[in-house]
C-alpha cells in the first residue's frame, strides 16, 4: 500500500535532508507546487519531477525543541540554481 501525501510530509517534516553533491530530484508524490503565482517559490517545482538535481546547499529555517530541524537546501537543475527548496519535495535520483 502506498502512503498518501501527508504520510510522507509527515516523515520528512523533521531532520530530513542530503548532504551537500547528493543528487536528487523532486518527488512527484509530495505534490510539488506548479504555478509560481500561487505558490512561495518563483519557479515551477513539478517541472523538475525526474531532472537530475545536485544538492549545492543545506539550510534550515525551523528549529523545534524535542522534534529537530526542518530542512530547505538549493539545488542545482541544469546549471541553475533553485533556492530554498524543502527538503520533503526531494528524494535521492536514481536513473534507474
Amino acid at each position: 500500500m502506498s502512503k498518501s501525501i501527508e504520510e510522507i510530509l509527515e516523515e520528512r517534516e523533521w531532520n530530513y535532508y542530503f548532504d551537500v553533491d547528493t543528487k536528487v530530484t523532486i518527488d512527484n508524490n509530495t505534490n510539488p507546487p506548479d504555478d509560481p503565482i500561487k505558490s512561495f517559490y518563483p519557479y515551477n517545482l513539478k517541472s523538475l519531477v525526474g531532472k537530475e538535481g545536485i544538492v549545492k546547499k543545506v539550510g534550515w529555517d525551523i528549529h523545534a525543541f524535542g522534534r529537530g530541524k526542518s530542512y530547505n537546501m538549493d539545488v542545482e537543475f541544469d546549471g541553475k540554481i533553485y533556492t530554498q527548496i524543502p527538503a520533503y519535495y526531494l528524494k535521492e535520483y536514481n536513473n534507474k
